[in-house]
């Protein structure tokens, strides 16, 4: 586990978690990538949260390595290469 990812209260729901099993959490992403881009197609404010964590979920679905985000607020800004 990263010592990063350890020392960050905000537990970011991008990070991929668990070094042993990454293909199956590549495999989860991507269908979390889906879903989150049919939410996106919904109307109205809600939509524009769900837009931005599509994004991100469209990332996290092309096998990026671990990303650890430094605050909750710049969650899908601020990632570590």
């Amino acid at each position: 586990m990263n010592k990063d990812a350890v020392r960050l209260k905000h537990k970011c729901r991008l990070v991929l978690r668990g070094e042993e099993n990454e293909g199956e959490n590549k495999k989860s992403a991507e269908y979390r990538a889906q879903g989150a881009v049919h939410r996106a197609q919904g109307t109205g404010r809600r939509a524009q949260g769900t837009e931005l964590r599509a994004q991100s979920a469209e990332y996290r679905a092309q096998g990026t390595e671990r990303r650890v985000c430094k605050t909750a607020r710049q969650c899908i800004m601020y990632y570590r290469r």
